[in-house]
């Protein structure tokens, strides 16, 4: 059942990858993300069929990732979360090496991302809390990660922070939304 388990999973998200993909390619010809309507999603990458300079660079230099643009950042910090996920909730998957890289490029991300937001900060929403929330799980999964399956709740509580933070990232930074972060915790206390 385990395996039948892992096809299903790995097929969804090809297929999910696939649908998504073939979505921001069928729009990107359409301005997709630009334009007077904020709500519209963005996706900032370069689109090498609009070229029109045969590589040479512009003045906006459209011709390589906007790696100066915290955006950028966030976005892949949302597409490296959906990785480290993917080791961590799949048993076959927790490799140490792969967990750690993970670990470290979402950081990495993270930490640039609120260098060059700088000054602006404040334009920048869930930037200085992706630092320290990546840096504390992390922390938390290499202090356990030596249990070898006796205790898994420290892989259960990272997995579901890192979800809840890459769900709030993707309503921020691909579909332009604002957004009412509720910490959950205050939440289910208001509630009882």
């Amino acid at each position: 059942m385990n395996i039948l388990e892992t096809i299903i999973i790995v097929f969804a998200i090809v297929l999910s990858t696939i649908i998504i993909l073939w979505y921001i390619h069928y729009n990107s010809d359409h301005n997709f993300g630009y334009g007077s309507n904020s709500n519209k999603a963005t996706l900032l990458n370069i689109n090498y069929s609009k070229q029109k300079n045969d590589g040479s660079c512009t003045s906006t230099c459209d011709s390589i990732d906007p790696v100066s643009d915290p955006r950028y950042n966030m976005q892949q910090i949302i597409k490296q979360s959906i990785l480290l996920e993917e080791h961590l909730t799949n048993k076959n998957k927790r490799c140490r090496d792969c967990i750690t890289k993970h670990f470290l490029h979402i950081i990495g991300l993270a930490e640039e991302a609120q260098m060059l937001a700088t000054n602006k900060i404040d334009k920048y929403p869930l930037i200085n809390e992706s630092v320290i929330l990546y840096n504390n799980l992390f922390k938390l999964w290499i202090k356990n990660k030596n249990l070898n399956g006796k205790d898994e709740s420290y892989i259960l509580y990272c997995t579901d922070k890192l979800r809840d933070h890459r769900k709030q990232l993707i309503v921020i930074y691909f579909f332009n939304e604002k957004y009412n972060i509720v910490d959950k915790s205050s939440s289910k206390e208001h509630s009882m």
